[in-house]
């Protein structure tokens, strides 16, 4: 599984890159096969200085794609929050395409 990981007004450090890395992956692992990438943005939020945003997009295939956003106080929680709800989102996306 193949992620792009940017940061927009905050630094990526190694080991943000790594834990981003960690959590996508152990998050989304089970729907690897339907993933062709995920590309990761890391922003400080300009407004509250004091929150950070991840916003995962999703590449599902030709003109299929998720996008997900979410905030935190840290960019792990971030990422965290955001890695959750794109496991949900494609959890839900799957059992819809599943015929019965």
């Amino acid at each position: 599984m193949r992620i792009l990981l940017t940061g927009k007004n905050a630094v990526i450090t190694d080991p943000l890159r790594t834990y981003v890395e960690y959590r996508l992956f152990t998050s989304l692992a089970r729907h690897q096969a339907v993933i062709r990438g995920i590309a990761v943005t890391i922003e400080h939020n300009s407004r509250n200085r004091s929150r950070f945003r991840c916003v995962v997009a999703v590449d599902l295939g030709p003109g299929e794609q998720i996008k997900i956003r979410a905030s935190g106080a840290h960019p792990n929680a971030a990422v965290d929050r955001a890695a959750e709800r794109t496991s949900l989102r494609l959890s839900h996306r799957t059992s819809q395409h599943v015929s019965p």
